[in-house]
Formats: C-alpha cells, structure tokens, sequence
C-alpha cells in the first residue's frame, strides 16, 4: 500500500532541514547568551514559511514548539536586511530544484 501523502510530507520535512541548515552554514546569526531561540529554529522557521508559499506567522501558530513570530521576525531583522535573507532562501530552493 502506497503512502503519497506521506512520502511527500517527508521530502518536504527534507527540503525545509536541507535549507535552514545550509542558512545557518551561511548566514551566521549572533544571538548572544540570554537568547532561548536557537538559530536552527529560527531558520527552520523562515524556511518552512518559503517552501510552504506562507508567512512566518502562519507557521508559528501551527508548528509545535515555534517560538512567537515577532520573536522570529525581530531576531532575524536585528541580524540582517530583509533582501540578504530572502536572496539566500531563493538560491537555496533553487539548487534544490535543480538538483532533484
């Protein structure tokens, strides 16, 4: 018995690790010592909301264990400008669609 759904859902899981840890390879943030988030989370997050077509907030209130989507906003606009970010997610993608 064939699980598509399943399957599907896998590879996005895939996709969405693959990003946020070439982002965090990339794209080092300085979170400092007092801060609870950590930056795979918040790059889980930014890249769960790119592969989905949705926003940082729809994903933060449906995601078990996601942080607020201000903190998640705020902690990766006082590390970067918003272009540098979004630049990096789309190359991102693309290499993946390339690549599969």
């Amino acid at each position: 018995m064939e699980h598509p759904q399943a399957d599907n859902e896998l590879e996005g899981e895939h996709l969405v690790n693959f990003v946020a840890n070439s982002l965090e390879k990339e794209l080092s943030v300085d979170l400092g010592e007092d801060i609870e988030v950590s930056t795979e989370t918040l790059y889980g997050v930014l890249a769960s909301a790119s592969a989905g077509g949705t926003s940082i907030n729809h994903v933060c209130k449906t995601t078990d264990d996601s942080p607020h989507a201000n903190t998640v906003r705020g902690h990766l606009l006082d590390q970067f400008e918003v272009d540098s970010v979004e630049a990096a997610v789309l190359n991102r993608h693309k290499a993946v669609e390339f690549t599969v």
